[in-house]
């Protein structure tokens, strides 16, 4: 392999677990609070709030639907 070609090759490695570091931290500074919350306003559980809960369980499986509505899109 030639020197540019490594050199290319780490460089997209880098910049590979660059966005996966973003991408991971992002996840968790948004969804942990968010899955936390989701579980503690179920009924039976630490602050049971029906609207809460289920407000921010559409938005959760609304936006969790996002991925594959794009997939669709790229494939038509």
């Amino acid at each position: 392999m030639s020197m540019p070609m490594l050199f290319e090759f780490l460089n997209a490695t880098w910049q590979t677990l660059y966005m996966v570091m973003i991408s991971g931290l992002c996840a968790v500074i948004f969804g942990l609070p968010l899955g936390i919350v989701l579980l503690i306003t179920q009924k039976h559980y630490i602050l049971p709030n029906r609207a809460i809960n289920s407000t921010m369980g559409s938005i959760v499986n609304a936006v969790r639907s996002v991925p594959f509505i794009i997939l669709l899109v790229a494939l038509i």
